[in-house]
């Protein structure tokens, strides 16, 4: 097994208000991107990238993880699973700010 931790967004130009307070659309964003990371497949975490520009600041370690996983003899045994997510402050104005932060796992499947 091995634990998977990185910072997901850091308060962003990112704001959609069918969400909520801006801190929960920054975890529907980020909730977003753990989704494709548990994916297990790259193109699905580059493609939420391009799309939404989240400053991911363990991105390119995450992007190695996947192709790695990708690229195993095991690759359709092996999982990812987020098991905490927290954000350092709730924002709920454009002058807040806040960091999220996600660790998971990664796991071979019996």
């Amino acid at each position: 097994r091995s634990l998977v931790g990185s910072e997901m967004c850091i308060r962003d130009r990112y704001y959609d208000d069918k969400h909520g307070e801006i801190y929960q659309s920054i975890e529907h964003l980020d909730k977003l991107g753990m989704n494709a990371i548990e994916s297990c497949n790259p193109d699905t975490f580059s493609s939420y990238l391009d799309k939404y520009s989240n400053t991911i600041c363990g991105r390119n370690p995450i992007k190695l993880l996947l192709e790695t996983v990708q690229s195993s003899d095991y690759k359709d045994k092996l999982k990812i699973e987020f098991l905490y997510y927290a954000q350092s402050s709730r924002c709920k104005n454009s002058s807040d700010s806040s960091v999220s932060y996600a660790a998971g796992r990664l796991y071979l499947s019996p």
